[in-house]
């Protein structure tokens, strides 16, 4: 199962930063850097395939509905968020790094890791944006289906639903630990 499967490569990640040579922990955190550049590149993609295909699902009455019920559920959520996140990390962050900045500045004086070499893949979308956009796509798509029209629409979407599904249980899946082990590192 993938959560073992995390597990240990956090372990292995852990012991190959503590104990292997620079140059292995270099080799290992720069194939990391490369599937995170793709993952950043995919994520969006799978917003827009996935939640597009969603909401085209749905009937045009249920989306709309569904679209606010879900924005109110996000931001009110987000806002929670936030504000339990600045409380609890004003109180304990305190503590937790005392009462001197010594680890901070010890963080500011390391070097920091280099890869290789990195390879760009910058998304089409950022992440926002691919949600807007697969929100879009999907409620016009349900608004088409309920006129009878938007049928090509529709199985364009669910043909990219099931690329970008593909790609994910053959390639994003499987390549995590990669990255997990070039991030514990």
């Amino acid at each position: 199962p993938l959560p073992v499967i995390l597990i240990i490569s956090i372990i292995i990640g852990t012991l190959i930063g503590k104990f292997f040579p620079l140059v292995i922990v270099r080799f290992v955190y720069t194939l990391s850097n490369i599937y995170a550049s793709f993952l950043g590149f995919f994520i969006p993609l799978m917003i827009i395939a996935f939640v597009s295909n969603g909401i085209a699902d749905l009937e045009i009455t249920k989306a709309g509905k569904l679209l606010f019920a879900t924005c109110a559920i996000a931001y009110c959520s987000s806002f929670i968020a936030g504000i339990a996140s600045f409380f609890i990390a004003d109180n304990l962050f305190p503590f937790i790094v005392g009462k001197s900045n010594s680890m901070l500045a010890a963080a500011d004086n390391s070097t920091a890791l280099e890869p290789f070499f990195s390879i760009s893949m910058p998304p089409f979308f950022d992440v926002l944006s691919a949600v807007v956009f697969a929100f879009m796509i999907g409620l016009g798509a349900s608004a088409l289906t309920s006129n009878k029209e938007g049928e090509t629409l529709r199985k364009l979407m669910k043909d990219f639903s099931s690329v970008i599904e593909r790609s994910l249980r053959r390639c994003v899946i499987p390549l995590l630990p990669v990255y997990v082990i070039g991030t514990f590192a």
